[in-house]
């Protein structure tokens, strides 16, 4: 793969989440034109098998005529907490079962603290360590003077098991809307990670939030690629997608340069989310008709990458699309549906 762009960091998130952490860095290229790139690539990455490059509204409207996709760097995700708890909890298991039955298990509590003091245990503690061990040389750290900013109209929020406090997470309120920030697992050790506090603290700040009267809770950014594990976990509560907030709206361009095995088998099993001309979010799914045996197999793929607002769905198929074409039409919940022939 190859990422064009202005910054290192964002070019490593993009490569991590593509390649997980088995790739090796080229030295940086020199700076190039826009309408350089095909040839840029062609002469130096022969093989490359798709390429990203950051996009801008002029750059949009310069290569809106190459095929590709426009994916946001960060998709933010939000549940309504003017429903009722136990509306939400009918609509998601995890709410409903899994969280309740680990916090039972570990004897989870939550604590609610509005002193400033504690904001630096939680830095300190919880929050850099834990962002540091899960990006590595990737992680993108706040600044103190972000986060004390944050806290001015915010409470911490931790999970304590037998008195001591093992994750937390700041909860800001403002006009009616929670999100939150900062989420942090104490020196992020695997022993606390496996009480399953995380959900947990999602737990919680819910229950806090409707507690408070708010009419949404934000969970923050998270990878536009739906079977990323912080993402996956997240659709879990079956959150809407909404557009950002407080995250940076950069896009990068997705373009498919190589049909090759190896990238179909990378695009079967990380359906993701994209932008249309109008900035409405579609989602992208890449299924091999040949392994397409029922209506149930059809669903099933779509199961578990819910998002509560998302409706528009292409679907990239490879081989005869005849059984999919049915597939599309015995059910109503595919009513946005369109099927896109992939040919390799």
């Amino acid at each position: 793969m190859a990422y064009l762009g202005m910054s290192p960091a964002r070019a490593r998130i993009w490569a991590k989440r593509i390649c997980g952490g088995d790739y090796i860095e080229t030295p940086l290229a020199p700076r190039i034109w826009y309408w350089q790139i095909e040839r840029h690539i062609t002469r130096e990455c022969p093989d490359c098998q798709l390429v990203l490059f950051e996009t801008c509204n002029l750059t949009e409207r310069l290569l809106a005529r190459k095929p590709g996709f426009r994916i946001p760097l960060w998709v933010q995700l939000a549940l309504d907490t003017t429903a009722t708890f136990e509306q939400l909890k009918r609509a998601s298991l995890r709410l409903r079962d899994e969280i309740p039955r680990t916090i039972r298990k570990y004897s989870l509590e939550p604590e609610i603290s509005t002193s400033r003091d504690d904001v630096e245990e939680h830095i300190e503690r919880m929050y850099i360590p834990f962002i540091s061990g899960r990006h590595q040389e990737s992680a993108f750290l706040a600044s103190r003077e972000s986060m004390y900013g944050i806290f001015a109209s915010a409470e911490l929020l931790f999970v304590t098991r037998d008195g001591e406090r093992i994750a937390g997470v700041m909860l800001h309120c403002k006009n009616n809307i929670a999100s939150l920030h900062y989420l942090g697992v104490r020196d992020n050790r695997i022993e606390h990670l496996k009480t399953g506090c995380i959900g947990a603290l999602y737990y919680f700040a819910l229950l806090r939030s409707i507690e408070k009267g708010m009419h949404a809770l934000h969970f923050g950014g998270t990878s536009p690629f739906l079977t990323d594990s912080l993402t996956f976990f997240k659709l879990s509560f079956r959150p809407a997608v909404i557009p950002n907030t407080f995250l940076p709206n950069h896009f990068v361009k997705l373009m498919l340069r190589k049909k090759t095995p190896a990238l179909l088998d990378f695009l079967h099993r990380n359906p993701f989310i994209s932008v249309d001309d109008k900035l409405a979010f579609v989602r992208n799914v890449y299924v091999d008709s040949g392994k397409i045996a029922s209506v149930k197999d059809f669903d099933d793929v779509f199961n578990k990458i819910g998002c509560g607002n998302i409706t528009a769905t292409q679907v990239h198929a490879t081989g005869d699309t005849n059984f999919i074409r049915k597939c599309l039409q015995s059910s109503d919940k595919h009513s946005q549906t369109r099927i896109v022939p992939y040919s390799e």
